[in-house]
């Protein structure tokens, strides 16, 4: 129990990709900011849309999340889509390193 409490959700923006890991779990993706096409801040629904908190797989996305109900989706090159957290951090950072508003 102690373990689950202590997970934590980390996303990091550099110069040329986005990594988001799991500190705790051997999560890791890195996702290279060309491939983003479109983001946006939006609510969802943890449960009805992906399963539960987690690294989880939706009907026609991926999301990493802790908690809450908001994130931010991303869709990437090739049609898939990602959902992350800390949604106003996120898109603040992404827009500042990326042609994309």
């Amino acid at each position: 129990m102690i373990w689950f409490l202590k997970l934590e959700l980390l996303t990091e923006v550099r110069d040329d990709v986005l990594e988001v890991r799991f500190r705790g779990l051997f999560v890791r993706r890195v996702i290279p900011l060309a491939e983003i096409r479109h983001f946006e801040a939006k609510t969802y629904h943890p449960i009805r849309d992906y399963g539960g908190w987690g690294a989880r797989r939706g009907a026609a996305s991926l999301a990493d999340n802790v908690s809450g109900t908001r994130g931010v989706e991303l869709r990437l090159a090739g049609g898939k889509s990602r959902l992350s957290q800390r949604p106003e951090e996120l898109v603040l950072a992404l827009q500042t390193r990326t042609t994309m508003k």
